[in-house]
């Protein structure tokens, strides 16, 4: 596979580099450009202090205790118009699990990435004018890559206690990706699951946002209006796109902190013509708005739509009703915020 970076990455590394640095793509988009995806976003670590780096790039900006500067690239490109650096470092303990109580600068790339959080993150890539990118993966994230796992560097229950909202991206990764968690590590998101609530709301709705917002790539075709409600729902479609999320959130215990109320949906039952409990049915609505391309706030509005039955619910069989859950279900969506 070739691999190429863009140019601005390259002027970056490059004018670090002659400067006496050493300095790396990393993270997320060395991830993304094995998977043959866009990275959203470009990261450089380095040695440089930040006050070194700020030498070299005169026009950038330092405004965070990260030891993380952004330079201004000049691009047109979104996701190339600032590129982040940042120095080497280890994280102290997380006593809140979600920020470290100390950072302190590290002297080897090696350090840098044993503090990141799963092994498909915790890759860099070397260039060298007129040499092809090297890969740098002491961790075996490569190999977790072209076999689909979520793994995490070191000890998982460590990494969660860290920082719970790594639970959740587990999950996001695995529904986006159509990756497996590895046994181990939901283990210790099933262990750690509660301390998902020292996470800001804020955070875990990005997260939440960001699952909703993907369509599987075979989806992603399906714009011609002459399709339009046209695509049928298999059964097998809840598992490939980001529905799966919600049932992997609820495997591992984590929905119950996140969004209970869709859980109160389980084994809820319907009234003919529905087929499903209110659980299964709003899995396949929600799945059909993904299928369909929808825009994010009608997948929204398909995960939330029933979502009180559960507390509107009188009777049972052919003769339960749900009388006003509509205007009961309006008002638990805008609790949410």
């Amino acid at each position: 596979m070739k691999i190429e970076l863009p140019q601005e990455v390259k002027n970056i590394i490059n004018a670090l580099s002659q400067a006496g640095f050493e300095a790396y793509a990393v993270g997320g988009c060395v991830r993304d450009v094995l998977r043959g995806v866009l990275p959203e976003d470009w990261d450089v670590t380095t040695n440089a202090t930040p006050e070194q780096i700020q030498k070299i790039f005169p026009e950038s900006f330092y405004e965070n205790v990260f030891g993380t500067v952004g330079v201004r690239t000049g691009s047109e490109s979104k996701n190339l118009s600032v590129v982040e650096i940042t120095t080497y470092r280890t994280e102290e303990k997380y006593s809140d699990h979600r920020h470290p109580d100390s950072i302190r600068f590290a002297k080897t790339l090696e350090e840098d990435l044993a503090r990141r959080d799963f092994t498909i993150n915790a890759l860099a890539l070397s260039s060298v004018d007129g040499a092809a990118p090297q890969i740098i993966d002491p961790f075996g994230g490569q190999k977790d890559l072209e076999s689909g796992k979520i793994k995490s560097v070191g000890d998982p229950d460590k990494r969660f206690l860290e920082d719970a909202l790594r639970m959740l991206r587990a999950v996001r990764f695995a529904s986006t990706f159509g990756f497996e968690i590895d046994p181990q590590i939901f283990d210790a998101i099933r262990k750690n699951s509660a301390s998902i609530k020292y996470i800001a709301k804020e955070r875990i709705r990005d997260e939440i946002l960001k699952i909703i917002s993907f369509t599987p790539k075979e989806w992603q075709d399906s714009k011609d209006d002459d399709r339009r409600y046209s695509n049928e729902l298999d059964d097998t479609d809840v598992l490939k796109g980001p529905a799966r999320a919600f049932i992997l959130l609820h495997e591992s215990g984590l929905l119950n902190f996140i969004l209970p109320e869709l859980e109160e949906g389980m084994g809820v039952s319907q009234h003919l013509p529905h087929r499903y409990d209110v659980w299964q049915h709003t899995l396949r609505a929600f799945t059909y708005s993904v299928k369909e391309n929808f825009p994010v706030v009608v997948r929204l509005a398909s995960l939330f739509h029933d979502i009180a039955k559960p507390r509107a619910k009188s009777g049972q069989g052919e003769e339960s009703t749900f009388y006003n859950h509509d205007v009961l279900g309006a008002k638990i969506a805008t609790d949410f915020n």
